[in-house]
């Protein structure tokens, strides 16, 4: 399946059929008393919205058929995630999230070319983003891991701090952050 990222770089990857296809192969060369859990790596999943959508219509059909089904999880970005899509996701068998938060900070979240793909009011700052995107993920059950780049290549030492401060505040709400950074 080839797609286009941000409209410029072609890029292949499979298409939800196929990505379903292939989990069905796996449940029957693999046997197994236990529940599967199933774990995308960064753009094998949520390389955009259709495709993520599409995914959840198969997953959330096969579910239905086989409650054994497996579970899955994977990294998304937190503007994606309304609740409908969380709702979504949840029936489709996801069970945990890693929310690419990437920064607090609206400066580096503006030179990452990061532009909120859902009704998100204008001018929102990346905290209620990511807050809201998580919110949405907790509320239709699924749990949640952030994801943070400490010092991307145009970070201040002010967007550093803002984003650990914010970072540090979402383990009152259940959220586990993961902190990188590129020193």
């Amino acid at each position: 399946m080839r797609q286009e990222i941000d409209g410029e770089q072609p890029a292949y990857f499979l298409s939800p059929e196929e990505m379903v296809r292939q989990i069905e192969n796996f449940i029957a060369a693999y046997p197994s008393q236990e529940r599967f859990f199933i774990w995308f790596f960064d753009g094998d999943l949520a390389v955009s919205l259709p495709r993520l959508e599409r995914f959840c219509e198969l997953m959330q059909g096969r579910h239905r058929e086989d409650p054994n089904f497996p579970l899955w999880g994977g990294p998304v970005r937190p503007d994606w995630l309304s609740i409908g899509l969380a709702q979504k996701m949840y029936a489709a068998g996801c069970r945990q999230l890693l929310i690419g938060a990437e920064n607090y900070s609206r400066r580096v979240w503006k030179s990452l070319g990061r532009s909120p793909h859902i009704s998100i009011p204008a001018g929102a700052t990346p905290k209620q983003i990511i807050e809201q995107g998580i919110g949405n993920a907790q509320a239709a059950g699924i749990k949640t891991i952030a994801s943070f780049i400490l010092f991307p290549p145009e970070a201040q030492i002010s967007d550093a701090l803002v984003t650990l401060d914010g970072a540090l505040g979402l383990v009152e709400q259940g959220v586990y952050p993961l902190v990188f950074t590129t020193l």
